[in-house]
């Protein structure tokens, strides 16, 4: 089966193929907007089990989504993007009445080999509040009950 790409994300596809890494964060958004820096965007319509997230290894991430996305959706594009070990995992998430919530994914390492000793790579996931809101515990309690907190490694 063939990966699909998020919308907007062959320029930083080929960027990364040749060895660069943005500065600051990639926003991955499920609500459609405008960013600042690289964003891709995750359509309704895409085959979330068929998404290629590999670009963002190494990365700052924020997810960006709203009331219009489904929560089982939304789990599954952060816990997908966590498999692939970003530096850095947020969750920006707009209500309706336009007020913002974040929280805090998890965080990534990744050491190269140094002689005989192998790369490793690992992923943290921890998610925790950023200001405690009643909207931010609930987002915060789905991700953990979607994967237990802990490390992600190869």
């Amino acid at each position: 089966m063939r990966p699909w790409y998020a919308a907007n994300a062959r320029a930083l596809l080929e960027s990364r193929q040749q060895g660069m890494r943005p500065d600051g964060y990639v926003t991955v958004s499920m609500v459609g907007g405008q960013f600042d820096g690289p964003t891709l965007y995750v359509h309704d319509d895409m085959p979330l089990e068929r998404m290629d997230w590999r670009m963002l290894a190494g990365l700052l991430v924020v997810v960006e989504a709203g009331a219009a996305v489904s929560l089982e959706r939304l789990l599954r594009v952060v816990r997908d993007i966590a498999e692939v070990m970003p530096e850095d995992l947020r969750l920006h998430f707009q209500t309706p009445d336009g007020e913002a919530h974040q929280v805090e994914v998890g965080c990534g390492w990744h050491t190269p080999a140094i002689e005989d000793i192998p790369a490793f790579h690992a992923f943290m996931w921890h998610p925790f509040t950023l200001r405690g809101s009643p909207v931010e515990h609930g987002l915060r309690d789905a991700l953990r009950r979607s994967r237990p907190a802990g490390f992600v490694c190869t």
